[in-house]
């Protein structure tokens, strides 16, 4: 996790995407998964890839429900007049299969 914040930090949303890539495919029952996904969303938005984004907003809500980075994610994706919506052909919803 502080690698990609490190690259997200430096402008670098390629290096970040793999980092929290790595910690939602190898480690999901981390405490870090939630707000990996959380910054994916973050992410995706900002580089315009809408339907991960909403996958990842979606997942979250779905497997961390309570969670407060749930929040924060649905809050990115509505600021961008999007909802949480799991795209079945996304990297993110075949992980979590």
């Amino acid at each position: 996790m502080e690698i990609g914040r490190y690259y997200v930090s430096k402008g670098d949303h390629g290096g970040g995407i793999n980092r929290f890539k790595v910690v939602v495919t190898k480690f999901q029952a981390s405490p870090h998964t939630a707000e990996a996904l959380a910054r994916l969303t973050n992410l995706y938005l900002s580089l315009g890839i809408l339907s991960e984004a909403q996958t990842a907003a979606a997942v979250l809500a779905r497997k961390f429900p309570d969670d407060p980075w749930a929040e924060v994610a649905r809050e990115a994706l509505s600021a961008a007049g999007l909802d949480p919506a799991e795209h079945e052909a996304s990297w993110i919803s075949r992980a979590f299969r």
